[in-house]
């Protein structure tokens, strides 16, 4: 078994952290001790290195993901509280460039953090998505670039990694 301390670490973070949202903060005696097993376990199971997280990519795709979710919550409550429900439907087909796999299974869970947005249909190398926040291409394409940095398929720049320059 190889060890991978980066993703062991980003591993350790994205628990800790899921543990603090879950817990309010709470009982750290016995979420640390959690956090070890799983860390642990997750070793002997499916070794991180399979996973390939860079820990700059996992801060990004964070910070992405936490002003996601407030614009999100904020967007979507602001429609279905207004008295004539302002909705901008719109089906949108993104050809993916992530490979299948992880990369592609957390692009299509993170897209309902996004403003009025839905995963609706993943066939082949597209993915259909629903959105009553307008044209959501621009977003879906930051998103995918935050997903590859997260799994250091990608730079800080959302360029690909080993893909010539041209």
């Amino acid at each position: 078994m190889r060890f991978n301390p980066g993703g062991t670490i980003a591993l350790g973070v994205v628990l800790t952290l899921l543990w603090a949202a879950l817990s309010g903060g709470d009982d750290w005696a016995f979420g640390v001790v959690a956090i070890v097993a799983v860390i642990l376990v997750s070793q002997l199971l499916v070794p991180l290195p399979a996973l390939g997280i860079s820990l700059p990519g996992l801060a990004r795709f964070l910070a992405f993901f936490l002003r996601g979710s407030l614009v999100g919550g904020v967007d979507v409550s602001r429609r279905a509280l207004s008295p004539g429900l302002p909705l901008d439907v719109h089906r949108y087909w993104h050809t993916l460039a992530l490979p299948p796999g992880a990369p592609r299974v957390v692009l299509v869970g993170a897209i309902s953090l996004l403003p009025g947005t839905l995963s609706v249909r993943l066939h082949d190398e597209t993915l259909l998505i629903h959105s009553i926040a307008g044209d959501p291409a621009r977003t879906i394409v930051q998103l995918e670039e935050r997903v590859g940095g997260l799994f250091g398929l990608t730079d800080a720049g959302g360029n690909r990694k080993g893909a010539a320059d041209g």
